[in-house]
Formats: structure tokens, C-alpha cells, sequence
């Protein structure tokens, strides 16, 4: 989102940024919602976090994942952060 402008203030920034309670951020590969009709007929929003590792960095990964809890410890997907 933004632009790659000079005219423009606004600079580029991705779509997928999450931006947690302390003002860090992490910038996962996908977000995407699934909504469902649950048992009583109404629609439940379900948010997924989609991070594509490939490799044998297993350190990454882990800190992929913490930063994934650490959104949905703060709520930040739900929030509406996005």
C-alpha cells in the first residue's frame, strides 16, 4: 500500500504488516480469512497466518512462529490491525 512517488508522503508498505501492542511489527507471507455458518446459523470469522519456510533454518522458523503467537497473544488479527 502507498506509493512509490515522490509526490506522495505515503510510503510503500505491505498489505500483510502486523503491528503488535509495543509497536513492533512482523510481515508474514499471507493473511486470509475463512468465515463458516457454525451450529446456531451464524457466521464465525476465522483469520490464518500463512508463513512459507524453506531450508533447514530451524532458528528462523521458531522465531516465525513466536512472532505468530505473539499476534495472537496481543489480538492484533482480530483487532482488526490489518
Amino acid at each position: 500500500m502507498g506509493a512509490n512517488n515522490s509526490n506522495y508522503n505515503q510510503k510503500l508498505e505491505a498489505k500483510t504488516k502486523i503491528i503488535y501492542e509495543d509497536g513492533s511489527f512482523y510481515i508474514p507471507d499471507e493473511i486470509y480469512k475463512i468465515t463458516k455458518t457454525i451450529s446456531n446459523g451464524s457466521l464465525q470469522q476465522f483469520y490464518y497466518i500463512l508463513e512459507i519456510h524453506k531450508g533447514q533454518d530451524t532458528k528462523r522458523a521458531i522465531e516465525n512462529i513466536k512472532k505468530n503467537i505473539k499476534a495472537l497473544i496481543d489480538g492484533c488479527i482480530s483487532k482488526g490491525h490489518l
